[in-house]
């Protein structure tokens, strides 16, 4: 897809902007990061280090994408500091008006130091000359420069890894350099309610193919499973999929962390590690409500949802997404079941420019993470259904109050009935088992009183039993 950059400010617009082609060296910058440290490009270039120049505004969607992208990051992790140390970054939001809570949030597209290790600079001011050279296309403009000439070799705004890996490589300074590295899941803990593939993706950001793989996944001293191949073709800059084995959470223990180890040979040490958190998947009750806001690439034929049941089965159909269109849906699940939602898109950037959120009837968030990449899911049990409303042929005779929805200790109700009855008063669990139960008997209107201390905090159920129906109302215990 083509992406077309945006200007930096209209003052730059108005002047004729040279091609960085029609300079031989670029002009040293020296700069101080947002930490406080000084850098130097020539000192960085005189070490013999690739230099990438980026220029960026936080106004800007594209380079929102790029950074969203991780690309330079993966390509830093191995080349940078803590890999070969033969790569220098300097990350330079190029807008003088732009304040520096901007670059952390505030009134931007988000948090742009989130995930980066590399330096960023935010300049007070920038020279005309600086964006003819650095950004004469306007932003993002990613720019590769060679130790050896000092001169801009290339613009890897919408390179691909493996030809930025290819690029770097005509500066003659990288070569032989053999580095794997495991992409992060979005989410930092992946909630399963059923035997589950433990499928994990490895980024080949060296200069060499792979042939041979060699994985292992530990808890604690036991090795849990073991990934051997020497039938890959891996080649610089592809990422490949490998489902290591099937993983069950013991349902005594709400977390567990497992840690992935890459034990293939290669040249950085520091990602080749990554623990993966599994928990209990969310219990629901009721109906799921969906909404989806599609952003500018969201197309008919590339960004879609549908939900799967426990053996994989679709038993909500597949619902493509347009930018045209927004969505808000109730979904009804008919089985109690481990179900799983799944949203896809072909571009790879998720919905980073719109919105998404799936959650409970009750109100607990399960999955809103716009920039899933190419696929995001989150699995939720399903436990049926429980009346959480008054059932009409109630509403004159009946009423159900309680003094609190928050309680620690005491659970307080008032009951309005129509006549002298015995009645049943019971506290029902998440999942539909009474906790407790008590009979009550008095005149037209009761207060109750009830010790609930000993119940597990969260979400619980005050159901009163009448002849004509049953009263349901909702509380949480912390």
């Amino acid at each position: 897809m083509l992406i077309q950059r945006g200007y930096i400010f209209i003052i730059t617009m108005l002047v004729s902007l040279g091609s960085y082609q029609g300079y031989s060296q670029v002009p040293n910058i020296v700069l101080t990061d947002i930490n406080g440290n000084e850098r130097n490009l020539y000192q960085s270039l005189d070490d013999g280090k690739i230099v990438v120049v980026e220029i960026f505004a936080t106004w800007c969607f594209n380079c929102w994408e790029l950074n969203k992208s991780e690309k330079l990051e993966r390509l830093y992790s191995t080349y940078g500091p803590t890999g070969t140390n033969q790569l220098e970054v300097f990350y330079i939001e190029a807008d003088p008006n732009t304040d520096l809570s901007s670059i952390f949030g505030n009134e931007s597209f988000g948090d742009w130091t989130e995930g980066i290790t590399y330096p960023i600079f935010n300049p007070d001011q920038i020279s005309l000359e600086f964006l003819e050279i650095f950004a004469g296309k306007g932003v993002p403009t990613t720019n590769v420069i060679c130790p050896e000439t000092r001169e801009i070799v290339a613009d890897i705004f919408q390179s691909d890894l493996a030809e930025t890996i290819e690029i770097f490589q005509t500066c003659n300074t990288i070569s032989d350099v053999r580095d794997l590295q495991i992409v992060k899941p979005v989410f930092s803990e992946i909630g399963i309610c059923k035997p589950t593939d433990v499928v994990i993706e490895l980024l080949n950001t060296g200069t060499e193919t792979i042939t041979e793989l060699s994985l292992d996944v530990t808890l604690g001293v036991e090795t849990l499973f073991d990934f051997i191949s020497t039938d890959v073709n891996f080649e610089p800059g592809s990422i490949i999929s490998v489902n290591i084995g099937e993983y069950s959470l013991p349902s005594n223990i709400d977390t567990q962390q497992l840690i992935l180890n890459i034990r293939t040979e290669d040249d950085v040490l520091s990602n080749n590690t990554l623990p993966l958190t599994y928990k209990h998947a969310e219990e629901v009750l009721n109906e799921l409500h969906l909404k989806i806001t599609p952003d500018v690439f969201s197309s008919i034929d590339s960004t879609r949802w549908w939900i799967e049941n426990s053996v994989g089965e679709v038993v909500v159909p597949v619902t493509f997404i347009s930018g045209a269109y927004k969505i808000e849906e109730t979904i009804t699940l008919e089985n109690n079941d481990c179900f799983t939602f799944i949203i896809q898109d072909n571009y790879g950037d998720g919905l980073i420019f719109g919105d998404i959120e799936l959650s409970t009837s009750s109100g607990v968030v399960l999955f809103d993470e716009e920039f899933f990449r190419t696929r995001g899911e989150v699995s939720f049990d399903h436990l049926g259904f429980v009346t959480t409303g008054v059932d009409t042929s109630l509403e004159t005779a009946y009423d159900l109050v309680l003094q609190s929805t928050v309680v620690s200790n005491e659970l307080n109700a008032q009951i309005e009935m129509p006549e002298a009855k015995v009645l049943e008063l019971s506290v029902v669990s998440l999942q539909g088992q009474v906790l407790f139960s008590k009979k009550i008997q008095g005149g037209l209107l009761l207060t109750e009183n009830m010790d609930v201390s000993h119940l597990n905090n969260g979400l619980h159920f005050l159901q009163l039993s009448t002849p004509e129906g049953v009263l349901t109302k909702k509380f949480i215990k912390q």
